[in-house]
């Protein structure tokens, strides 16, 4: 089959039974919800700029009901941007899409490269730090779509989707694929494919409540009473999808079961979600300011639109001891489903040494063989002062220590999970293994028959994982260029099992090459300055009162109104730890504000604090 008419044969149901990818994604703010009744339909209003490109594209076309093109100012609705346009637009629409983005208004970019990308975020004013992940398929160099979005309190939500690699679906092993009235069609081919990337459209603004639901769902315990010191409760977080799709094998496709036929043009579907939380810590006991990264790794890997069970199979590749290539013969097949998946991250450069500015101080889940279920979690504490960008504020916070405590189970049956963090001496990695499906001999006649069992669920169906550690990064990392960000590669590989009849033989097990791809997720330090309290409140005979302070380098502070003062006015890292906020009498007859700026004197940080006056 010609590859550019396959294109147009996309799974009709590729993203079905896929709910338990939504605890794994995150309508807007200010725009429409976008939520209806008809499944794979975006019922809010969407911008167009540009003619959206490729079979992403065309999804995207079909899937927004009510999409109008961009006037250039509009800061009510989620944008659509084709890549070809994103470094043609004029000052006026640039500006405009980057005072939606900071209205809390997703902004998307479809079949973009990654010279594309940047110039979008740049346009944002983001750091221009995305970039493509290996392993996409020749010719294919780009993102299906990558979209952005911050919510009012501050935290960071990418989504990118990826076109899958050719895989199996024309025919391993130099077989014939099935001819095209043999593949599922449809009036909207592709539309589901972008059922994932739809319900995060719809979660916009309400991300945090998905997001805590989906944990409590999944079990997460999270220590009530240390809540006002956990990371994860106060701090700022940054997360990342990345979708990756797997092309289901074409070798027996015409196989059949009762009540479904799974044909060609179907494919399997891969999130990951990385959600990390940063903290630095000022004056430790071992004399280095460091800064913290607690990572999530959540994953939802589904097969579902891949796998069929089926008796009288028709083989379209040599299968060893088997014969009958090509043939409809007495033979039980089944696949695909997986074999195994494996994600291994690590800062680039800094993995193949014992290192003190880069320690893997926690990681989970342990090692465990074919249990129910494994155990996710950290526990930890970080003791004097602590700074980070915290949740709903614009300033950095320090606080006088702070937790790490959460705890979260997945099912692992029929699993083997190795958790083989630390070959590279500080990367983290994991390995899920699954049981092979096996057979079962019939001496019904002569000379018998191998009849095959069904492989087990999670191999088969949406297998959802989590795993965590804590990276403890060193001052020496953390202006250079390949610790700004860490890399993760993710690999899975599928197989098809056939077991013969009349002929003596056990279940032949057939494996494709794993998919590969290697992907970036950038980092954002925290700050290195921050205050505590960010909010001072005065009466009107004004006053004094003490902020604390910390500060990894030399700072000065200053008050935007003439009636604070501030004290000192500059200092080093192990100068006044607090600063001294004074008001004069309030004789204006009116409430009044003023503004605390401490700044760096290298200008690499500041931290504000709101001075309120009352009139009485």
């Amino acid at each position: 089959m010609d590859k550019r008419t396959k294109v147009k044969w996309l799974g009709p149901v590729l993203l079905i039974a896929l709910a338990a990818l939504h605890g794994c994604s995150g309508s807007s703010s200010g725009g429409d919800s976008g939520d209806s009744g008809d499944a794979g339909l975006y019922q809010g209003k969407v911008y167009m700029v540009g003619s959206l490109q490729g079979e992403v594209g065309e999804a995207l076309r079909d899937s927004l009901a009510n999409a109008v093109s961009y006037d250039g100012q509009a800061k009510d609705a989620p944008i659509f941007i084709a890549g070809s346009e994103v470094r043609r637009l004029d000052s006026w629409t640039a500006a405009g899409i980057a005072g939606a983005y900071k209205e809390n208004l997703p902004i998307a970019v479809v079949q973009a490269t990654e010279e594309e990308v940047n110039a979008l975020l740049a346009m944002l004013g983001l750091e221009q730090n995305y970039k493509l992940p290996t392993g996409l398929p020749e010719g294919k160099a780009y993102a299906d779509l990558f979209a952005a979005d911050i919510e009012a309190n501050g935290d960071s939500h990418v989504w990118a989707l990826y076109p899958p690699g050719e895989s199996c679906a024309e025919g391993c092993g130099g077989g014939p694929a099935p001819a095209p009235q043999d593949q599922a069609g449809g009036d909207q081919p592709g539309l589901q494919v972008m059922e994932l990337f739809l319900e995060w459209l719809k979660e916009d603004g309400k991300r945090a409540e998905k997001l805590q639901a989906a944990d409590a769902a999944a079990g997460q315990a999270i220590a009530q009473a240390a809540d006002d010191k956990n990371l994860p409760k106060i701090a700022r977080k940054e997360v990342y999808d990345n979708a990756f799709r797997t092309n289901c094998s074409a070798n027996i496709a015409n196989a059949r079961e009762k009540g479904r036929d799974r044909k060609v043009g179907q494919e399997g579907v891969y999130q990951i979600r990385h959600t990390y939380y940063a903290a630095h810590s000022f004056n430790t006991t071992d004399g280095m300011d460091s800064d913290w990264f607690y990572v999530q790794q959540k994953a939802s890997l589904n097969l579902s639109n891949c796998f069929l069970f089926a008796s009288w199979c028709k083989l379209y590749e040599d299968v060893p001891d088997l014969g009958y290539k090509g043939q409809e013969w007495s033979i039980d097949c089944c696949g695909d489903y997986a074999r195994f998946y494996e994600l291994d991250s690590w800062i680039e450069g800094q993995e193949y040494y014992l290192n003190p500015n880069l320690v893997l101080v926690e990681d989970s889940p342990s090692t465990a063989s074919y249990v129910k279920k494994v155990t996710s979690g950290i526990t930890m504490n970080f003791g004097g002062k602590v700074g980070f960008s915290k949740a709903g504020l614009p300033t950095p916070e320090i606080s006088a220590g702070v937790t790490i405590h959460d705890s979260q189970e997945f099912e692992v049956p029929d699993t083997w999970v190795v958790n083989d963090s630390r070959n590279r001496h500080n990367n983290a990695r994991w390995h899920y293994a699954f049981a092979d499906t096996g057979s079962s001999f019939f001496p019904n006649g002569w000379p018998g028959y191998w009849a095959l069992n069904r492989p087990p669920e999670v191999t088969r169906s949406n297998f959802s994982l989590t795993n965590q550690w804590v990276w403890k990064v060193g001052p020496a990392l953390r202006n250079d260029p390949r610790a700004q960000q860490f890399k993760v590669r993710f690999r899975a590989q599928k197989k098809r099992t056939y077991a013969g009849k009349p002929i003596v033989q056990g279940a032949v097990h057939v494996m494709d090459a794993p998919d590969d791809w290697v992907f970036t997720v950038p980092l954002i330090y925290p700050p290195q300055l921050g205050t505590t309290p960010t909010q001072l409140s005065f009466g009107v005979a004004g006053g004094n009162q003490d902020v604390d302070l910390a500060a990894s380098r030399n700072w000065i502070a200053s008050c935007d109104q003439p009636w604070c003062t501030v004290f000192p006015a500059s200092g080093t890292r192990d100068d006044v730890p607090w600063l001294h906020v004074m008001v004069d009498r309030n004789d204006t007859g009116g409430p009044r504000q003023a503004i605390v700026t401490v700044r760096m004197v290298d200008g690499k940080g500041e931290a504000k604090i709101t001075v309120f006056q009352s009139r009485i």
